[in-house]
């Protein structure tokens, strides 16, 4: 699936004067495709394993916009705005592909559930020395009943929100596993409209200036 991406990526490149937008929007679904396959082998990797972490100094923000780059042009296709308001101006010490991979499913998820609300907010900040990032969209949100439970493995929230959305139950689990790996947390914040979710992977460290704009 790398290789096939890759191999989408330089064709894409190389033919871009000479696509016509039909063949543009094909190729974008094979890339999207096969993007969302690597996303689900590796789920299905991750879930029958303990994950190996393995810390270093990194940016969070500069991983949050790569992931962004990859989940806009989906985003886009739907008609969904991005607000992205990077904040986390430190480096921090922690593992950079587990942290992608929590972003990884959590954008995912609001990929397929979330687009009604039309809006997805990204958010980053250091707070007491701790990286926050929350995602909130502005669908139908989650029932009250149904919160204690997104969490669980195998478990889809029945109703209108899940009908005609595929997926295999695991990406929120394995997320939150992956933070509490990392010594950190993923839980669910009430809000209205829609649904919101925060991570906080324990972290540590050199400050600049925020980042906003809007896609």
């Amino acid at each position: 699936l790398h290789r096939v991406d890759r191999r989408q990526r330089q064709m894409c490149i190389r033919d871009r004067d000479e696509q016509q937008p039909q063949q543009k929007r094909y190729l974008q679904v094979i890339t999207d495709e096969s993007k969302r396959l690597s996303r689900l082998f590796g789920n299905v990797l991750n879930f029958a394993r303990t994950p190996r972490i393995h810390k270093r100094d990194f940016e969070p923000d500069d991983v949050i916009k790569q992931v962004m780059d990859h989940f806009t042009p989906g985003f886009n296709g739907k008609s969904v705005k991005l607000n992205i308001s990077l904040n986390a101006k430190k480096t921090i010490y922690s593992d950079p592909d587990s942290f992608e991979q929590i972003l990884n499913n959590l954008l995912s998820n609001a990929e397929k559930y979330a687009v009604g609300g039309r809006q997805l907010d990204i958010d980053s900040r250091i707070e007491n020395e701790n990286l926050i990032v929350r995602a909130r969209d502005y669908g139908k949100g989650i029932a009250r009943s149904e919160r204690k439970r997104i969490f669980q493995a195998f478990y889809r929230i029945n109703g209108d929100l899940s009908e005609g959305v595929s997926g295999t139950g695991i990406g929120l689990t394995i997320a939150r596993q992956q933070a509490e790996h990392l010594g950190g947390s993923l839980e669910f914040i009430d809000v209205s409209p829609g649904a919101c979710f925060q991570l906080t992977p324990v972290s540590y460290t050199h400050l600049t200036l925020p980042t906003i704009y809007s896609v």
